[in-house]
């Protein structure tokens, strides 16, 4: 289906506007209300690492609680699960304002509460692009869908940035509420559809379900080991980057984190522009290519206190990261079975994101010791090696595949 066509459809498609709006006014929401929160507690310390916890919050639970969340995917239906956890996360917002004056353990621990919520939410819109869409508009629809959350994310940093310090941050958590609150409504606008599977991924494990799935494919699992590479690495240092860069090595006001956050979500926005619009053949890299390129791109803002050459440089590395991520989160969602595909998106969020917690720990600790450009070459020197790992997999796979499957003999020859 040509690009236009496929949009037009997707515009007209009552599903799909839903999904993007109640995904554009929730990722204000999220946005907001973590921006202000790494903003305010980086200046309140003066540490990388209170700032990167606001973040790696949001990624704790899920590596613990993937049968949880399997099993509302899988058992509930799509549309009725996402209106009730916009609607816990109504709650669990406002209560991050209220305590937030009080200690920081409290307001960590309903950070950890949010980020299931989010990554439960994230998880179910997945199976929903499957559930709502043609097959021929899956691909596309996931990544215009991409687009919501960016520009989301966007408005919601841009303010939180501007705003944090002028109001209080029970403010801010009520602002964000009430993006959660208007995408209950707009799921509320979807038509129903039954629950997707039938909870059988849970009794026989939310690992052993997803890791079969991934077994069967050798491409399957190589676009996920990418994709589930890209927000470790890339998407983890993104959120010490964001923070560190325009305030301790630009030396910019707070205001600097909410333009670098404007300035990266206008490259993935580009990206994702990019990855629909199609390149020509001749300028297409193989993912592989292009997650290395990534590696090296990562460290170039780090090569000027410029803050135009540096705000520059990190519009294109979000903007290849993003290519890698969506191309990757594209094969994944067309060669999954719609059945299987709740157990693979929580695996999916699961690792993903619990391993991004662990790079921003890890990141955070570090740069506070060593600055940030020493710890990003340990990282790229990560990404090479993941290349060279996941493409060692997929060719042994592939070699496994060829001998089990020996070639056809044409009729009539007899083997020799």
């Amino acid at each position: 289906m040509e690009t236009r066509d496929s949009l037009r459809t997707l515009a007209r498609s009552r599903p799909f506007v839903a999904l993007w709006s109640s995904m554009f006014v929730s990722t204000i929401g999220t946005g907001l209300l973590l921006v202000a929160l790494s903003v305010a507690y980086y200046q309140r310390s003066g540490e990388a690492l209170a700032a990167g916890l606001v973040f790696a919050a949001q990624f704790l639970p899920l590596i613990v609680l993937m049968p949880i969340a399997t099993r509302l995917c899988d058992r509930l239906p799509t549309r009725t699960l996402m209106v009730r956890l916009d609607l816990v996360s109504v709650v669990v917002s406002l209560g991050i304002g209220v305590v937030f004056g009080a200690a920081f353990l409290p307001v960590f621990l309903l950070l950890v509460a949010r980020g299931f919520l989010e990554m439960t939410t994230k998880s179910a819109r997945g199976v929903a692009i499957k559930t709502y869409l043609p097959d021929e508009l899956v691909e596309r629809g996931n990544t215009l869908l991409n687009s919501a959350y960016f520009l989301g994310s966007t408005a919601g940093g841009l303010v939180g940035g501007m705003v944090i310090g002028r109001v209080p941050v029970v403010v801010v958590a009520a602002l964000a509420s009430v993006g959660f609150a208007v995408s209950a409504a707009c799921c509320r606008a979807l038509p129903p559809a039954p629950a997707p599977g039938s909870g059988a991924g849970v009794a026989s494990g939310v690992w052993r379900r997803s890791l079969g799935v991934l077994r069967r494919d050798t491409e399957l699992t190589r676009a996920f080991s990418y994709l589930v590479a890209t927000v470790v690495l890339f998407q983890g240092v993104n959120q010490i980057a964001r923070v560190w860069l325009p305030l301790t090595w630009l030396g910019t006001p707070a205001s600097g984190a909410a333009w670098l956050e404007a300035v990266s979500v206008s490259g993935i926005v580009a990206g994702m522009v990019l990855v629909m619009v199609g390149l020509p053949a001749r300028w297409r890299l193989p993912v592989r290519l292009l997650f290395a390129l990534t590696a090296g791109l990562m460290l170039v803002p780090f090569a000027t206190h410029r803050s135009a050459p540096a705000f520059a440089s990190y519009f294109v590395y979000t903007m290849v990261f993003e290519i890698v991520y969506l191309v990757s989160f594209g094969v994944v969602l067309a060669r999954t079975d719609q059945g299987d595909l709740p157990a693979v998106m929580v695996l999916f969020y699961g690792v993903a994101f619990s391993g991004m917690t662990v790079t921003v720990i890890a990141v955070g600790a570090l740069t506070d010791r060593y600055g940030l450009p020493a710890v990003l070459l340990a990282v790229a020197v990560a990404a090479l090696a993941t290349v060279v790992g996941t493409e060692r997999r997929a060719r042994r796979a592939a070699d496994r595949a060829a001998v089990v499957t020996p070639p056809a003999i044409p009729q009539g020859a007899r083997p020799s």
